[in-house]
């Protein structure tokens, strides 16, 4: 008797959509139906020629901006110091110059709180190139390159951008943030050539030479550029020794 109930349920069911999908055949096949699909059909294949049409104006138009653009900033570290960036922790155990290369070293204890550490350029900049080489070792360690900053004396910026990684990811912060892994769980990338581009609100991020970040962003500005470092602070579980080795720091524009 059961079985009978639910058979029949089911055969309802079965002419139900048997029904509704004659009514919509019937439906979509009046004349001013027809036409209205037809109109959709075409402005959907108009918008998106336009998309392409537009998207490959802007890849001819970063394409000459970068074929355009100039060495300004060009950071290896050859006399043990900065040259062209705004340094102003000379002062600091933390940081040091060795063998042509800028070390940032600490050991990130229990329960410590995350540290920034900016290192400006001079001048603002608005549509740029930037690549920096480094090693980085240490799970709590983050370095990087950081744009559009206005500083705040000794405190973080009071706004920026970044795209900064680990031995293991990539985080890109950029309006909003968006995280990528570089390797599997055993695996870690401890040398690294990142290099950030960003043309109006085009905004590519890359990390050994492979594209991660592709997007096109809404709050583009303009501001400093610079070496981004950080403690990400320790777990109430685990201490880490951090290490970041930077060879290098290029910018163009």
């Amino acid at each position: 008797m059961f079985i009978k109930i639910i058979l029949a349920i089911l055969g309802i069911i079965i002419i139900g959509f048997l029904v509704l999908g004659f009514l919509f055949v019937r439906w979509a096949n009046q004349p001013e139906q027809v036409a209205e699909f037809k109109r959709m059909r075409e402005a959907e294949a108009t918008k998106k020629a336009d998309d392409e049409k537009k998207r490959g104006e802007l890849e001819k138009e970063i394409a000459a901006k970068r074929a355009n653009l100039k060495l300004v900033i060009d950071e290896n570290f050859a006399n043990n110091r900065f040259e062209f960036l705004d340094y102003k922790f000379d002062k600091s155990s933390l940081f040091k110059f060795k063998e042509n290369k800028f070390n940032f070293s600490v050991f990130s204890i229990k329960n410590s709180n995350p540290t920034n550490y900016f290192i400006f350029s001079k001048d603002d900049f608005g549509d740029f190139a930037a690549e920096m080489d480094f090693d980085i070792h240490g799970y709590y360690s983050r370095a990087g390159i950081f744009w559009d900053a206005q500083p705040n004396g000794d405190r973080d910026p009071t706004a920026y951008q970044a795209a900064y990684s680990s031995a293991s990811g990539l985080d890109v912060e950029a309006g909003e943030s968006e995280s990528f892994n570089l390797g599997s769980f055993t695996e870690s990338v401890t040398t690294q050539k990142l290099r950030v581009e960003r043309f109006g609100k085009n905004l590519k991020v890359s990390v050994n030479d492979k594209v991660l970040f592709d997007k096109t962003i809404e709050n583009a500005g303009q501001g400093k550029v610079g070496i981004f470092l950080r403690n990400r602070g320790g777990s109430k579980d685990s201490s880490d020794s951090i290490t970041v080795d930077v060879k290098s720091f290029k910018v163009w524009r």
